[in-house]
């Protein structure tokens, strides 16, 4: 039977049997199915039929079926009216079909407005009367039906509910958005899960309407009653049903009550309006009050198992709930007051901060953000970790030694007591990658602790501000600082920073929350002119705070802020930063040597390279020319900033003498700003007036082909114009970058290059250098010295100003800052002062600042004074410099160089480094060690002698073994002391002792050092490295039967891990001339993962001439390290093997890299040089 037919004797039935409502309503649904099989043949009459039937039947017929069950409460009235609605607008419906198929029809159209009015007045309201005029032609159905309610709407009349039920029937319903809420029941003490089904039909005021799915449905006064509350916080237009899946097993004819879906359903509604998704992993189990409160509901345990059991992570509830997360440990019990605090955890937060955390996760890595020096590379796989110095908490007290970052960050966390930490450095050391890494590093946990459903009230929130941004704002309020006002404006320039969408409920959630104790608030400034009351306002805060400063840029900070200095880069940092640098590039291990010889020869290379972002400088330098062996950072940046501005925007090149035409009016441009607002970012405006009106302004390029406009053309246009496009031409060079929040300024890329181009003009200009004087005080203002001392061909004047004004200075602190501005100007210096006076005077200043601030003072600041015999005056002050082994090794280096200069050592010299011997510094004594060393003769011998003997640090005596080597007078004697020290228990004794021994080339040595490079007999490698590399040292001069012996002590060392150990028992190979080794070094050639390994290896190969080998040699001409490749060529050569490797040579130098090539004919040049000699 046809369900239309059906339905119609199913409504005839129902007079007489109630229970025929059932099989209407119910599981079944026949009417709803019915309605749809009339509407979908498109004859109104059946539909008629069923009209009459059920006009006959009152609520009362329905009410009874109910009244069977007293459990049950039902709305009755909700039920008769919305039958009723269905039939009425299935009537509707039915009827614009047929009056579309038939477009002349008047007479179905005037029926048509008689039941949409009817409809309307049941299901909204009436309207006035009057006629309503309709078109003559419509396409459809839909577009019919449309067109009356309209015209209905326009009387007065409620159509809304009416109009969408009919184009239900006709399937035109087409919600703006949906959203789909998950509900927990409980049935018979059990909970069952449903979902909220809610489609807004308007952005404006409208009804709350029931989809026809759930119009028949049973529901009780307490339900409809808690959804309209809800609705009432929006009263949009919106369609809504309550499904539950078959699996629960919920009859369809079940009555629903309960306000229990009041929270779910207000959130709901809200999200909804503001177009917001809702987390479905989140459910929540409360009602509502008036107030928007969250209160209780029944059988709340019931409800939660069944959560658990379907999957739900996180179940909100009222604080005044009786269950809690005990509970049920697998899901997250949410304890929330209010309707706001739940629209944080159900709107989509999870995945709100799932994608800050990424955002700030990807921070240091943004390509739009990434200068044009570093080549595409990625910054966060360049980072290397660096390391700090807490400051005493006294002058008094001792400094503290540097320690990593990562180690300091990790003690920091587990401290409940570090709320303010300061990070102090200067420009280019690394202090806003050091925050951007370190907040990178908690957002990986969060994520990951996100991911694994952890509370969200537990995981670490990780904010980045500039703070420049946070003082400007609270500029403008009234003090005392609130923490609401605070807040206010945090989340302001979060708003301008945060680049993911829709960031409301992630912007509300971390201001309400910035002020706990799992968030980490990263301020990061260059300098801190006024505080505006900022500390003030963060004190009753419990959050940790990391603030970025450069040196002297702060007046006042917290009182128990924790001080860090970031320490400048170690050689094994350095050396770090090449190898992430030169990864994956060819060639990138010659490049790596070559960098790593320059900073091991230059001490103006090492000191520029503890600087990362000079470091980084000089890699991309190095990547387009060779710079000289000694480079200060003043001639760094001038290559640097001309390569910037000479970049064609093909990037094919650079234009040499477009860079030296842009620099002129760039100088000009920074100078103006800085001596008007420091290193504020540049108004457009200003920029724009400052370009117009200089003298030095280039023609304009092309931004496009990047050719100068030409000269007709240039009269076209404005010095406005002009200065547009100049803007233009430095912002794609990344010379100017907007600044992030203020899209109508520009900053330089780093502020040293502000301070470079100032002290630039001020170099062309030097009637401008009174200016200067008046703000030495000025921190900015104290790093232009340098870079304008490096720009002087005589720097005599500005260096002698210093030395004046340090000497009439009286705050100590004054004095102290001149001195690291005068420390800082010398290394600027291009040769040494031949003015004594100056010379002496600059020394004293340095001298002052090394006893009162214990600063390192490198060997380039002494070689500037360009007098080794001002040296002896430093040994009087190291006495209370104690500590600094780095110190002390630079006093070292220079004492060593005095051996060319005894002729004009003074006795006072000698003296004081006789006094220096017995300085409770172990640095110090180390130092004098060597200072004697350069003198020699009997007294230096003694004085060695006795350190050796009697120094209480085991440092110090491996250093005087080794000194004494040098001053020895009677070799046989000090073999017999050094022997017997080969069995002192400290392992720094022995292995100096063993490498004096190496050093005094007495092979009575060989018989006492051989237990000593075996791994059975000796575990100190430290002490296995140097016996091995003495032992090598005296292979030469050994007898045969010690040669036997020798050649099992290298056997053996080619097994170690270490690779000094290796590479010495290679060399000790070949010096015994053992060529029967050549199977084990062939396969250590190509299978030792240690660059420095295989080069020695094939190096010995080719000292041995072994022909057996260069198959082997040929197979690592592909290694990919440049050493080990032109030494395998070597080895092939010396072995007279050249035309077996010629194809793999011809190959070679078929590839395009240049320096390869380079490398491969300076090794043929050498050979055949060799070969004609």
């Amino acid at each position: 039977m046809l369900e239309l037919e059906e339905l119609s004797e199913k409504l005839n039935e129902f007079h007489h049997n109630e229970f025929a409502w059932q099989h209407l309503a119910g599981d079944y649904g026949l009417l709803l199915h019915g309605l749809e099989d009339g509407v979908e043949r498109g004859d109104p009459s059946p539909l008629e039929r069923c009209w009459e039937l059920f006009s006959e039947i009152g609520p009362d017929q329905i009410a009874r079926y109910y009244k069977q069950d007293p459990n049950r409460h039902v709305n009755v009235e909700r039920l008769y009216r919305n039958a009723r609605g269905l039939i009425k607008t299935a009537q509707i419906a039915a009827e614009a079909k047929q009056a579309a198929s038939h477009p002349n029809c008047t007479n179905i159209c005037e029926r048509l407005v008689v039941l949409t009015k009817e409809a309307s007045s049941l299901l909204g309201r009436r309207g006035q009367g009057g006629e309503v005029e309709l078109g003559k032609n419509y396409n459809n159905a839909i577009e019919l039906v449309n067109s009356i309610y309209d015209a209905l709407s326009s009387q007065g009349w409620g159509t809304q509910w009416a109009r969408f039920w009919t184009l239900y029937w006709l399937k035109g319903f087409r919600p703006l958005r949906s959203l789909q809420i998950p509900l927990v029941g409980c049935y018979r003490r059990k909970g069952f899960l449903a979902y909220l089904h809610l489609h807004l039909l308007n952005e404006e005021g409208g009804e709350l309407i029931e989809d026809p799915e759930i119009a028949l449905r049973p529901l009780g006064d307490e339900l409809l009653k808690a959804l309209l509350q809800a609705w009432s916080w929006t009263e949009q237009g919106v369609w809504w049903k309550i499904t539950a899946p078959d699996k629960e097993g919920i009859p369809a004819s079940l009555p629903l009550d309960g306000a229990s879906l009041g929270g779910a359903a207000t959130v709901g509604f809200l999200l909804l309006r503001d177009g917001r998704p809702y987390d479905r992993r989140c459910v929540i189990i409360a009602r509502v009050n008036r107030n928007g409160n969250l209160k209780k509901v029944a059988h709340e345990r019931e409800k939660v198992e069944a959560a658990r059991q379907h999957g739900l992570k996180r179940i909100i509830v009222s604080k005044d709930a009786g269950v809690r997360e005990d509970d049920s440990q697998e899901v997250e019990v949410i304890g929330v007051s209010n309707v706001s605090e739940a629209l944080d955890h159900a709107s989509m937060l999870v995945v709100r901060l799932s994608e800050y955390y990424t955002s700030i996760i990807d921070w240091p890595s943004r390509k739009e953000t990434l200068p044009p020096y570093l080549g595409g590379r990625d910054l966060a796989r360049l980072y290397v970790e660096p390391n700090v110095k807490e400051e005493a908490e006294s002058p008094s007290s001792s400094p503290m030694k540097p320690v990593a970052w990562r180690e300091e960050f990790q003690r920091l966390k587990e401290d409940d007591q570090s709320k303010f930490v300061v990070i102090i450095g200067p420009p280019g050391q690394g202090k806003s990658l050091l925050a951007q890494m370190t907040a990178r590093e908690l957002a990986q946990q969060g994520w990951n602790e996100l991911r694994e459903g952890a509370r969200i009230d537990q995981l670490p929130l990780p904010i980045i501000i500039p703070l420049r941004q946070l003082l400007n704002l609270l500029r403008g309020s009234p003090r005392p600082r609130s923490g609401e006002t605070l807040r206010r404006h945090l989340r302001t320039v979060l708003r301008e920073i945060l680049e993911c969408d829709d960031t409301d409920v992630l912007l509300d959630y971390l201001a309400r929350h910035v002020h706990e104790e799992r968030v980490w608030l990263f301020l990061d400034a260059a300098e801190v002119e006024e505080d505006q009351g900022i500390w003030d306002a963060f004190k009753d805060w419990s959050c940790h705070i990391i603030i970025t400063l450069r040196p002297y840029g702060y007046k006042e900070l917290p009182s128990d802020a924790i001080k860090y200095t970031l320490a400048p880069f170690s050689l094994r940092q350095m050396k770090s930063f090449l190898y992430k640098w030169w990864k994956g590039f060819p060639g990138g291990e010659s490049q790596i040597q070559r960098i790593w010889n320059l900073l091991r020869d230059s001490p103006s290379i090492q000191q520029i390279c503890e600087n990362p972002f000079l470091l980084t400088l000089l890699n991309w330098v190095l990547e387009q020319s060779n710079v000289p062996h000694l480079i200060t950072r003043t001639l760094l940046y001038e290559r640097m900033i001309l390569d910037l501005l000479g970049f064609l925007p093909n990037g094919a090149g650079r234009d040499e003498r477009r860079a030296i035409e842009l620099l002129p009016m760039l100088s000009h441009i920074a100078w103006e700003c800085f001596q008007n607002s420091g290193l504020q970012p540049i108004p457009l405006k200003g920029l724009r007036r400052l370009i117009a009106e200089s003298e030095d302004r280039p023609i304009p390029c092309d931004p496009t082909r990047g050719e100068r406009i030409p000269i007709d053309t240039l009269g076209n246009l404005s010095s406005c114009q002009q200065a547009d496009l100049l803007i233009q031409e430095l912002e794609s060079k990344r010379v100017l970058v907007p600044v992030t929040g203020q899209p109508l300024a520009y900053a330089f890329p780093h502020s040293s290059f502000f301070e470079y181009l100032a002290a630039h003009h001020l170099a062309e200009n030097s009637k401008q250098l009174d200016i200067v004087w008046q703000h030495w005080l000025d921190s900015n203002w104290g790093n232009i010295f340098p870079f304008l001392v490096g720009s002087q061909s005589d720097p005599a004047p500005i260096l002698r100003k210093l030395v004046a004004l340090i000497q009439e200075e009286q705050h100590p602190l004054h004095r102290q800052q001149l001195a690291s501005i005068l420390q800082d100007c010398i290394l600027e210096c291009q040769r040494p002062l031949e003015e004594d006076s100056l010379r002496r005077g600059v020394f004293d200043a340095l001298l002052a600042l090394v006893d009162s601030a214990q600063k390192r003072l490198g060997e380039r600041e002494w070689r500037a004074l360009g007098n080794p015999r001002e040296v002896a005056r430093l040994l009087v002050s190291v006495e209370r410099h104690y500590g600094s082994e780095a110190h002390a090794s630079s006093i070292r280096e220079i004492l060593g160089d005095l051996g060319q200069h005894r002729g004009r050592v003074s006795l006072e010299f000698v003296e004081r480094l006789t006094d220096a011997l017995r300085s409770p510094a172990a640095p110090v004594r180390w130092a004098a060690l060597w200072g004697l060393v350069s003198l020699r003769g009997e007294q230096a011998e003694s004085l060695v002698k006795d350190r050796l003997l009697n120094d209480e640090s085991p440092i110090v005596r491996a250093q005087a073994a080794r000194a004494l080597v040098k001053v020895q007078l009677d070799k046989q004697n000090v073999f017999c002391l050094l022997k017997d020290l080969l069995k002192d228990r400290d392992a720094y004794v022995r292995g100096g002792v063993a490498s004096a021994l190496g050093r005094l080339g007495d092979p009575e040595a060989i018989p006492l050092l051989e237990p000593y490079a075996s791994p059975h007999k000796e575990p100190n490698p430290f002490v296995r490295s140097a016996a091995m590399w003495a032992l090598q040292n005296l292979a030469s001069r050994a007898t045969l039967a010690e040669k036997s012996q020798l050649r099992r002590v290298f056997l053996e060392g080619l097994s170690e891990t270490w690779d000094p150990i290796v590479t010495s028992a290679i060399n000790g190979l070949v010096n015994i001339n053992c060529v029967d080794a050549w199977k084990e070094l062939a396969r250590m050639l190509l299978e030792s993962e240690s660059p420095a390994v295989r080069k020695t290896v094939a190096w010995a190969l080719g000292q041995l001439k072994v022909p057996e080998a260069v198959p082997s040699l040929i197979k690592s001409l592909k290694d990919e390290n440049i050493d080990v490749l032109t030494k395998s060529l070597e080895a092939i050569l010396r072995c007279d093997a050249f035309d077996a490797a010629l194809s793999q040579l011809k190959e070679l130098l078929g590839k395009s890299d240049a320096s390869l090539k380079f490398h491969l004919f300076r090794v043929l040049w050498n050979m055949s040089e060799s070969a004609l000699r």
